[in-house]
């Protein structure tokens, strides 16, 4: 819902209920819908489009660089 969670119950409820509702309209629904070979293919081809696009933003370099020029180099230049 890109509402932040301030560690309440409320927003545990909440995130509890978007994560069943994702999973129940979108996740569950693409697995299980087989098509030849009884591949669930449209969740095959969601999973190869996540491995293709989610590593580039999340991994070590990227943080790596992130954290250098947000944090390390500001404070470097402050001191």
């Amino acid at each position: 819902t890109g509402k932040d969670h301030d560690g309440t119950r409320a927003a545990d409820s909440r995130d509890a209920r978007e994560l069943y509702r994702v999973l129940e309209r979108d996740v569950v629904p693409l697995y299980f819908n087989r098509a030849a070979k009884d591949r669930p293919t449209r969740w095959i081809g969601r999973m190869k489009n996540a491995m293709r696009t989610i590593p580039p933003y999340f991994n070590t370099h990227r943080q790596v660089r992130e954290y250098l020029t947000k944090y390390y180099l500001p404070a470097m230049r402050r001191s």
